[in-house]
């Protein structure tokens, strides 16, 4: 009975260890993927206490490994969150299972996306949640320079002294000045996204 329950111990303690082979080699590989993206990441557990984050995300939110296991709200982020409570939105996410997306800025005044994800285990259980910014800075410039366009070309619209309507190549109208509003006696509401044959119960066909 002595070298039964021996040979059972045995062959428990070689599944022991063959299974702290395969947690230590997956968590090799998690630390090692986590090292190597560039995004910054953050993972928080069910309590909103910090796991783990990535080198990108300790230089982005000013993370220590001594911060590994405290509150994500007790930790003075390096981003201007515009007056947004990032531990409220953790908690959003926690009770929604939805995923939460704002646009925030650093000191420099560079743009990311922060997308506050669910923490979903195999079992399909929320075990927490996933932080993760996304540089959007050239997008956010590129936009401002369209916005500037697009303001230039309506103040350059409206100071033409005739009537203008400016339609797309599907036929429908973009914009019109006040003075074709003025003289044609139509609203933009009426006009603006409209296929020009519509206008004025097609008289514009």
């Amino acid at each position: 009975e002595l070298q039964s329950t021996n040979e059972e111990l045995t062959t428990v303690n070689d599944e022991l260890n063959i299974g702290n082979t395969e947690l230590k080699q997956l968590t090799n590989d998690l630390l090692n993927l986590l090292a190597n993206v560039e995004n910054p990441i953050v993972i928080l557990g069910r309590d909103k206490k910090i796991r783990r984050f990535t080198p990108s995300a300790g230089k982005m939110f000013k993370l220590q490994s001594s911060d590994v296991g405290k509150l994500i709200g007790d930790i003075k982020i390096n981003l201007n969150l515009n007056n947004i409570n990032l531990n409220e939105l953790v908690t959003k996410v926690l009770k929604s299972t939805a995923t939460v997306e704002v646009e925030i800025c650093d000191q420099q005044n560079i743009w990311y996306l922060l997308q506050i994800k669910p923490y979903r285990v195999a079992e399909g259980e929320i075990s927490g949640v996933v932080l993760m910014l996304t540089n959007i800075d050239a997008f956010k410039r590129e936009l401002e320079k369209y916005k500037d366009v697009e303001s230039d070309t309506k103040r350059i619209i409206e100071a033409i002294p005739l009537p203008v309507l400016v339609i797309d190549t599907d036929k429908k109208v973009k914009k019109a000045n006040k003075i074709f509003y003025e003289n044609f006696s139509m609203s933009p509401l009426e006009t603006e996204d409209r296929l020009i044959s519509e206008l004025s119960d097609g008289q514009w066909n």
